[in-house]
């Protein structure tokens, strides 16, 4: 089973999200608002908890990577830019950031972003 825990969620700083009265797919679709747009710009998340797994680098800790998760079904561009900020990484609706402060992680993981827009193959 997984564990829940949102203890490091508070490193993501986003509002809690409620719909005011009088919204929704129907009034976006009132103002013109195709559903697929409306529904894109939401965000829908399970945390995990924290994560402990032998170190894929110099495997010399059973214990050395560790890592905060969670699935996303459906992960607005605003959110996942957020997270990339702040260190996530993601592999299909699998998100995860390195937990590199913690006193028993052995070699740091850290994420490469880069500008495709420029990007030219070697």
């Amino acid at each position: 089973d997984t564990i829940r825990d949102e203890s490091h969620m508070d490193q993501l700083s986003f509002a809690p999200w409620s719909r005011p009265a009088g919204t929704g797919l129907e009034a976006d679709a009132a103002a013109g608002i195709p559903a697929s747009t409306a529904v894109r710009q939401h965000s829908l998340i399970l945390p995990y908890a924290e994560q402990q797994a032998q170190c894929t680098y110099c495997h010399a800790s059973p214990t050395g990577r560790i890592s905060y998760g969670m699935t996303s079904n459906r992960l607005s561009a605003d959110v996942y830019d957020q997270m990339l900020e702040r260190g996530w990484m993601r592999s299909g609706t699998f998100s995860y950031r390195p937990a590199n402060h913690h006193p028993e992680c052995c070699c740091p993981n850290l994420g490469i972003k880069l500008n495709v827009a420029r990007f030219e193959a070697a």
